[in-house]
This record gives C-alpha cells, structure tokens and sequence, in this order.
C-alpha cells in the first residue's frame, strides 16, 4: 500500500503556473470505492432504416471518504 499524494503537483505542473495554489494530501486508506460490471445493451431496431447497430453501456462507480481528519489541505506563497 502507497502513502500520502499530493494532488496539487500534478496539477500545477500541468498547467505550468507557480502562484499558490491549494493542494491536498490525501492517505489512501482513507478513501474507499466500489466498482460494478459494466452492462452492455444492443438494439438494431433503433436504427432500422439504416444498416447499423446501437450501443448502450453503463458502468456504476462510487467513492467515498471514511476518514475525513486523514485528509490534508494546504497551499504555499510563491517564493516559500
């Protein structure tokens, strides 16, 4: 298991800027999901008049924060 990330690296050196900017730090035990399989309808009377098929595919995901006092904001000046 890794330990803490910092959000906001990642996002500062994507958009090259070095003004303070909150991040945050996050243990990842804290943080726990759920993931279900992914349903995949087809239907070829939607689009009859044509020769072609339809997709539907539906994916559930969910996160949620178990231990909110495990997570960290912060930011820095410039120049600190």
């Amino acid at each position: 298991m890794r330990g803490p990330v910092s959000l906001g690296d990642a996002a500062r050196s994507r958009r090259g800027t070095s003004s303070a900017q909150p991040s945050q730090v996050i243990d990842q035990r804290a943080v726990v999901s759920a993931v279900g399989p992914v349903a995949v309808a087809t239907s070829e009377h939607a689009l009859f008049s044509r020769d072609a098929v339809q997709l539907r595919a539906t994916w559930r995901i969910g996160w949620g924060v178990t231990r909110p006092n495990w997570i960290g904001k912060f930011s820095l000046a410039p120049g600190s």
